[in-house]
């Protein structure tokens, strides 16, 4: 079919709105890249020093969950703005092409049909594309039929390329809306993902930093338990020394009040006892033996 040609090429202003969503877009990835540095900087293998063998099931748990919701959240950030600043512009072949009307394509496609763009071709994108098809085709011929004989008169040629300018003009003005209308969807859509994964990041930086900024759980008993410490002998000698001169303890058995417990290890206080001093200690569990 043929369309009327017009004086001037018809233009939108959409391809600036374009241009600034990707601006846009870029942008968040240099913010998303920052924040996923000063996250996996402050999530290391060194901010795990506090949690040893001691910590609470849970307060190891609770901070390996924190660094890994912090790390998942800030990547799916910066993926979904690395993916909308990496989105491709729309070519012929997308707008005649088979999508579900929910998809972004999909509703850059409506955009385009409901556009007086295309008007002349009845909102048909097909039709469209095939006339911009035939047209570049035409244009070639004619151009090259008068090269082969100049003498021939140009009117044909002229015609030929402005009919061809035209519908390059309207192809440019069309592939703008609907590249529009396409990244516009995206970025919506983009905002479902984002925000939560800013609040999965940010409550995973705060649940890593309580549980490994927290001191790690000690297991006081509820009263104090008389044992006995069977002292090792390579430590006879000192702890003999630190009792006092004036203490009856055997250095090889010191009765002792168990006051708390980290681990394997007990922490205990001598009985004052007998004239000897009394000393708070962190001893072996496997020294200690309970008074029954």
């Amino acid at each position: 079919m043929t369309a009327p040609v017009p004086a001037a090429a018809p233009a939108t202003a959409l391809a600036g709105a374009a241009e600034r969503l990707r601006q846009a877009a870029r942008w968040l990835v240099v913010t998303f890249g920052a924040v996923a540095g000063v996250v996996f900087a402050g999530i290391g293998i060194s901010s795990f020093g506090s949690l040893d063998a001691d910590t609470e099931h849970a307060q190891f748990v609770a901070a390996l969950v924190g660094a890994g919701a912090a790390m998942v959240g800030t990547l799916v950030a910066l993926l979904t703005a690395t993916a909308l600043a990496a989105a491709s512009a729309v070519g012929l072949e997308d707008l005649v092409m088979s999508v579900p009307g929910s998809s972004s394509l999909g509703r850059a496609q409506a955009a385009v049909k409901a556009s007086p763009l295309l008007a002349p071709w009845n909102g048909k994108p097909a039709d469209f594309v095939e006339s911009v098809r035939q047209a570049a085709s035409g244009y070639r011929d004619k151009l090259q039929e008068w090269r082969d004989d100049p003498a021939q008169d140009a009117k044909s040629v002229n015609r030929a390329a402005k009919y061809h300018d035209y519908l390059s003009g309207t192809e440019r003005a069309v592939l703008q809306t609907a590249s529009y209308v396409r990244l516009h969807t995206r970025f919506r859509r983009a905002g479902w993902i984002l925000a939560p994964a800013l609040l999965v990041a940010t409550a995973g930086g705060v649940l890593f930093v309580w549980a490994t900024g927290a001191p790690a759980t000690e297991h006081v008993p509820t009263k104090a338990t008389i044992a006995e410490w069977r002292v090792p002998v390579d430590q006879r000698a000192e702890v003999a020394a630190r009792l006092g001169a004036t203490c009856a303890y055997e250095p090889t058995a010191v009765p002792v009040v168990i006051i708390g417990s980290q681990g394997t290890e007990y922490e205990v206080v001598t009985d004052p006892a007998e004239g000897c001093a009394p000393l708070r200690l962190t001893v072996a569990g496997a020294d200690v033996a309970r008074t029954p």
